[in-house]
C-alpha cells in the first residue's frame, strides 16, 4: 500500500487531517510522570487541582488494584482510558509474576494487548480477516520475523493475561497465535510517540491513513505529534487528506475506502499524528515519511529498517550508484577519499571503525546509566582528538592502520550530540555553586561550541538533502538556545546591565533596519521570499559572524580548535555548501571583533538570534506554526512576553 498526492502540494502544507490511533500507551518510563490518558506531564508537587483545568496535574491513580502505577491527571482521562485498562488485560499484565522473560520494553505487550481489543471490538479477528497476514488493513509480517522463541514467549503472556482478566488459568499452549500475529504487528507498525524536546514518552499504532505512508531515506513529506484535547473539540479547523490510498485492491476494501475508519479507530482520545510537507510534491507523485534517523549511513539504515519493520529499502537514495554525497560523508574514512581496493586495508579500517563505534557507545551507555558527564567528555574528546584529521587543507594518505574521522562523520555527529548535552549538564550543576560560576562559564561555552559545530555540520548536509530538515531544525534551536545560555552568564554582568538586564524585547531596537534575515524571520517565521532564498541568505548573515566569535567559543578546546569554520567544510573535497551569498536585503550582520569582550558578546547574541529565529522558520516547515519547538523558541526570544522584537529594539552593532 502506499499513499498519492492527487494535486501538486507545495512545501510546508498539512496533507492530512489529525489522525487519532487505534492504540496507544506510555513507555514504561513515563508511567510515573504523565497521564496514561492524554500523555500530558502530571507534577505531584502540587497538593490541591486548580480550578477550572480540565488537566489536573495532580496524579489519579487508576483504582484497579494491579499495581501498574498507571496514573491520570484528571477524573475525566480515568474515565476516558480506565476501563481500556482493565479490559483489554493490561491490568493483569502486571499482575503476572514471569514477565520479565519478555526481553523488550512491556510497553510493546500492553499496546499488544490494546490493539487486540481495538481489533475485536472492529470485527477484525475473524479468519476471513486474518487469511491475508494482515489485520484491518496493517502487515502484521509474522513470516518475516526470524526471532519465533521471543514472539511465542510475547503471544503467551499476552494470552495469559487476557485469560486472567476473564478468570481462566491454566495452560495456554495453542491459543497465542492471534496474540502473536497481534504482536508482530505493533513491533511492525508502532510508532514512538516523541513531544517536548523529542523525548519518546509512549507508543501508538495507527490506522491506514497513517501506517499506509511509506518510508522513503529521502522523503517529502513529515509527521508531527498533538496531545490537544480530545476528537471533536471545538473551534479546530482540520484538513482533509490531500492524499489517495492506492495498492491491493482487497486491502483497501478491507476498509470500504471509508475516511472515517481510515482517519480514527475506536479511541476518541490519544495523541493525535499529522503529516506535512517537506518538498513540493507533484501530482501522482508517492508520498513518503522516514522511519529511520536520516543522519545515519546507508548501511546503519539499512540495519534499523530490516530490525524493526523487516523490509529493505530501495529508495532512490539507498539505490544511488555512487552513493549520495551525504552517505559518501557520513561513513567515508577521512584518510581515503577513493575506494579502497585493498583487502587487508578495508579490513584493517573496519576493524577501527568498530572499536570507534565501541567507544561512542560506551561512553554514552555509562552516561546514561552513571550520571558523569565529565568521564563522558573526555572519553569522546579523547576518540576524536587521535582519531580526527590534523589537516583541513589536504587529505590523509591512506594508512591501512589507521581510520580518521572528519567532522561529518556520523560518529563525529553522533559525539557532538551528546558532548553538546554533557556540557550543559556539567555547566548547569557548576553554576549550582557560585565559587565555580567560572568554571560554569568555560563548561558552557565548551557546550555552545559543539552545539554550533552539529548545527553547522548538520546544515552543511542539509543543503545536499532539504530531507535532512527536521534535524537541522532540533539543531539550530539548540545551538541558540546554548548560545543564549552563554550570553546570559554572570560574566557578562556588567555589559547585561547596560543592556537592560539582557531583554531580548529591549535588546534588538534598529536592528531591523540592518537585517531584513532577522526582521521577516521574526514576523511569524513566514517569509515573502523562496524556501532557498532564505537559507542562503541565512548562511550569509551568519558566514559573517562565524570567524569573529568562534575562535572565542572554542580557545582552550584541543579538538575544536582545529576546526577552522564550523560552516565551512569545502576542505573535504566534495562541496555541497550553498554559495554565501546575502540575498535577503543587504544584510549588515558584521562588525563583530574578537578583540573586545563587548563586542564578542554582541556577536554572540547575534548569532544566537539567527539560530533561534532560522531553526524556528525550518520547524514552522516541517511541523507547522503550532507545534510545541515553536512555542519553545518564542519563549526564549521573549521570555513569555509575546511581544514583537521588532516593537522596541536598540542597536546591538
Amino acid at each position: 500500500m502506499e499513499m498519492r498526492a492527487p494535486e501538486e502540494i507545495e512545501i510546508g502544507q498539512d496533507i492530512t487531517p489529525p489522525i487519532l490511533p487505534l492504540a496507544f500507551t506510555l513507555s514504561d518510563s513515563s508511567l510515573h510522570s504523565h497521564c496514561s490518558s492524554c500523555f500530558h506531564p502530571l507534577n505531584p508537587k502540587i497538593p490541591k487541582p486548580k480550578p477550572n483545568n480540565s488537566h489536573n496535574p495532580v496524579p489519579i491513580p487508576c483504582n484497579s488494584h494491579c499495581n501498574s502505577s498507571l496514573l491520570y491527571c484528571s477524573h475525566h482521562c480515568r474515565h476516558a482510558d480506565a476501563d481500556l485498562h482493565v479490559s483489554s488485560g493490561e491490568c493483569h499484565l502486571f499482575l503476572q509474576s514471569d514477565t520479565s522473560t519478555w526481553p523488550s520494553e512491556l510497553s510493546q505487550l500492553r499496546l499488544a494487548l490494546r490493539l487486540f481489543l481495538c481489533f475485536q471490538k472492529l470485527g477484525f479477528l475473524s479468519p476471513e480477516f486474518l487469511v491475508s497476514g494482515r489485520i484491518g488493513g496493517l502487515m502484521s509480517n509474522r513470516e518475516k520475523f526470524d526471532i519465533p522463541g521471543r514472539i511465542r514467549e510475547g503471544g503467551r503472556i499476552m494470552c495469559l493475561a487476557r485469560r486472567m482478566r476473564d478468570g481462566r488459568f491454566g495452560n495456554v499452549v495453542g491459543e497465542s497465535a492471534t496474540d502473536e500475529m497481534v504482536l508482530c504487528l505493533v513491533l511492525t507498525n508502532a510508532v514512538e510517540v516523541q513531544v517536548s524536546e523529542g523525548r519518546t514518552i509512549g507508543v501508538a499504532v495507527y490506522g491506514p491513513g497513517f501506517s499506509w505512508f511509506n518510508h522513503s531515506c529521502s522523503p517529502n513529506a513529515s509527521y508531527r505529534f498533538s496531545l490537544t484535547g480530545f476528537i471533536g473539540e471545538p473551534g479546530s479547523l482540520e484538513p482533509g487528506f490531500r492524499v489517495t490510498p492506492c495498492g491491493e485492491e482487497g486491502t483497501f476494501k478491507a476498509w470500504n475506502g471509508d475516511e472515517d475508519k481510515l482517519t480514527n479507530g475506536s479511541c476518541k482520545y490519544g495523541p493525535k499524528v499529522m503529516i506535512r510537507s517537506i518538498k513540493s510534491i507533484k501530482k501522482g507523485e508517492e508520498v513518503c515519511v522516514a522511519y529511520a534517523d536520516l543522519l545515519h549511513p546507508k548501511m546503519l539504515r539499512q540495519s534499523e529498517l530490516w530490525e524493526k519493520y523487516r523490509f529493505v529499502c530501495c529508495c532512490d537514495r539507498c539505490n544511488s550508484s555512487p552513493l549520495t554525497y551525504v552517505d559518501r560523508i557520513l561513513q567515508q574514512n577521512a584518510a581515503n577519499h577513493s575506494t579502497c581496493l585493498d583487502l587487508d586495508h578495508s579490513l584493517c579500517v573496519e576493524e577501527a571503525y568498530r572499536e570507534l563505534t565501541d567507544c561512542l557507545d560506551q561512553a554514552i551507555t555509562e552516561y546514561m546509566s552513571s550520571g558523569n558527564p565529565e568521564s563522558c567528555c573526555e572519553m569522546l574528546e579523547k576518540m576524536l582528538i587521535e582519531s580526527s584529521k590534523t589537516e583541513q587543507s589536504q587529505p590523509l594518505e591512506p594508512s591501512p592502520s589507521n581510520f580518521k574521522l572528519h567532522p561529518l562523520h556520523h560518529l563525529s555527529l553522533n559525539s557532538y550530540m551528546t558532548l553538546a548535552s554533557a556540557y550543559r549538564i556539567r555547566a548547569l550543576d557548576s553554576d549550582s555553586d557560585k565559587d565555580n560560576q567560572l568554571e560554569a562559564f568555560e563548561l558552557s561555552r565548551a557546550g555552545a561550541a559543539y552545539s554550533l559545530l552539529l548545527a553547522g555540520a548538520t546544515h552543511h548536509l542539509f543543503s545536499s538533502d532539504s530531507s535532512l530538515i527536521a534535524p537541522a531544525a532540533h539543531f539550530w534551536i539548540s545551538a541558540g538556545e546554548s548560545l543564549m545560555g552563554l550570553v546570559k552568564s554572570s560574566k557578562w554582568s556588567s555589559i547585561i546591565k547596560k543592556s537592560s538586564g539582557f531583554n531580548l524585547s529591549s535588546l534588538l531596537t534598529q536592528r531591523s533596519g540592518k537585517c531584513l534575515l532577522l526582521t521577516e524571520l521574526e514576523l511569524g517565521f513566514v517569509l515573502r521570499d523562496g524556501f532557498d532564498v532564505v537559507c542562503k541568505g541565512f548562511l550569509a548573515c551568519i558566514s559573517r559572524i562565524s570567524p569573529k566569535v568562534w575562535p572565542f567559543l572554542v580557545h582552550g578546546l584541543p579538538y575544536l580548535k582545529d576546526i577552522n569554520d564550523p560552516l565551512d567544510f569545502s576542505w573535504l573535497g566534495m562541496t555541497a555548501r550553498h554559495e554565501a551569498q546575502a540575498l535577503i536585503g543587504g544584510c549588515e550582520c558584521e562588525g563583530v571583533a574578537y578583540i573586545e569582550e563587548e563586542t564578542i558578546w554582541k556577536g554572540l547574541v547575534l548569532f544566537a538570534l539567527h539560530c533561534l529565529l532560522y531553526g524556528g522558520y525550518l520547524t514552522s516547515v516541517c511541523y507547522g506554526p503550532h507545534c510545541y519547538l515553536i512555542g519553545h523558541v518564542r519563549n526564549l526570544l521573549y521570555g513569555g512576553e509575546g511581544s514583537s522584537l521588532s516593537e522596541n529594539v536598540e542597536n546591538i552593532c
